[in-house]
């Protein structure tokens, strides 16, 4: 069988060819080299083949290197990555293969580039993230990840990438949302308002008043669906800078009875800097969720 020359990476002055799936390349073993130490360690072993007579006997003396478990598409689109003639941008049809490849042969460079690309888009899609970050050990884009989709768990529960998550990650992110789901089941006005500084000349009377509202606030929350995390936070947080105008109210006393109720909110990491950004639940890679 007579292999097909890959039409963008078969170099002419190549010094070994890798055949995939059928594609051959011929490629140059500095770079890869430079880019892989598995490749750097099979080029060591690699042999020349005796040629067929179909084939070029000149080319044939080239030592060659066959990966029949991968994709060629895959690989040429890594190729032309690393290779300066024929740029290829990661995006989110191709990065899940990048990281394949690059964990395989420790492509180092195309791996962190393949990092660098989730931590920059993750919002755009964030399971994808989510399944990646867990597959390589992103622990810091795990986290991110998991407050996004847990912001809106039952619409992603519905994707088929859900599935592609471990069982411990889906167990995780379903307990998680169920205390969150509890925890405003058994919220209420009395036990929310205390410690609160009241800036207000008639403080029972504002008390009163705020506890109405608040009570008005919580039963639209319970109602079902429920909201996601991050609506609830900004609706009970807009309450509390509306109707007691504290400081410390916002930047202590909230954080604290949110903690209360549903553990911890965290806003993302890339949003810190905003004045006032979305706050989410979340689970963590490798330790307790």
């Amino acid at each position: 069988m007579i292999n097909q020359k890959s039409s963008l990476h078969y170099y002419s002055d190549g010094d070994i060819l890798i055949t995939v799936k059928g594609i051959t390349f011929c490629l140059h073993r500095n770079i890869l080299s430079l880019c892989s130490k598995v490749f750097q360690d099979m080029f060591k072993c690699a042999k020349a083949i005796t040629p067929s007579k179909e084939e070029s006997s000149t080319e044939r003396k080239l030592p060659e290197i066959s990966l029949d478990d991968e994709s060629s598409e895959k690989f040429q689109e890594v190729l032309s990555y690393i290779y300066p003639g024929n740029y290829q941008p990661i995006t989110w049809q191709n990065v899940a293969g990048f990281l394949k490849l690059s964990d395989k042969y420790m492509m180092d460079s195309v791996m962190e580039a393949s990092k660098v690309f989730l931590q920059q888009y993750f919002r755009e899609n964030p399971l994808l993230t989510l399944v990646l970050s867990e597959q390589y050990e992103f622990k810091d884009l795990y986290k991110e990840s998991s407050k996004l989709v847990l912001d809106q768990l039952p619409a992603y529960q519905r994707l088929t990438g859900f599935k592609f998550l471990s069982s411990d990650s889906r167990a995780a992110l379903l307990e998680k949302h169920m205390e969150y789901t509890n925890s405003l089941g058994r919220i209420d006005a009395e036990t929310f308002v205390p410690r609160f500084n009241h800036i207000n000349n008639h403080v029972t009377r504002h008390l009163k008043d705020f506890k109405q509202k608040l009570s008005q606030v919580i039963r639209h929350l319970q109602v079902l669906p429920n909201p996601p995390p991050s609506i609830t936070y900004k609706l009970l947080s807009s309450l509390i800078k509306e109707n007691n105008c504290g400081y410390i109210n916002i930047q202590f006393h909230l954080p604290q009875k949110f903690k209360m109720f549903f553990e911890n909110f965290e806003p993302l990491d890339c949003d810190n800097i905003k004045d006032e950004p979305d706050y989410y639940i979340f689970i963590e890679l490798g330790g307790r969720r």
